[in-house]
């Protein structure tokens, strides 16, 4: 699962910074899925990635906060075989627990 955000200027400085509602964050993390943020910055033609385990939880009591992605988090040179066995094992992981969780809410 992806949220997609953008900008026409890069941020400046050794991130890619990005405004999220608490409440985006808290309905993606949640999910079964792998979650991931991704800036598209529009002058260089390239978007910068963060996991969302990688993402400090934010204060609850906010209703936005600011997620710094590393620059070198770079779409063009990101290697999609890690990616997508990551993706694998938090899955993997997700479903054993939700199956667990429903086995044990059956007995």
């Amino acid at each position: 699962m992806v949220q997609l955000k953008s900008s026409a200027q890069p941020s400046g400085g050794r991130t890619e910074d990005v405004s999220l509602k608490v409440s985006t964050y808290n309905l993606i993390w949640n999910k079964l899925q792998v979650g991931m943020l991704v800036k598209y910055v529009e002058s260089e033609s390239e978007g910068y990635w963060i996991l969302f385990r990688d993402i400090p939880t934010p204060d609850q009591e906010l209703h936005t906060f600011t997620v710094r992605i590393p620059r070198e988090n770079r779409l063009s040179t990101i290697h999609w075989p890690d990616v997508q066995a990551r993706v694998r094992e938090v899955t993997d992981r997700k479903l054993a627990a939700q199956r667990a969780d429903d086995l044990n809410n059956r007995r």
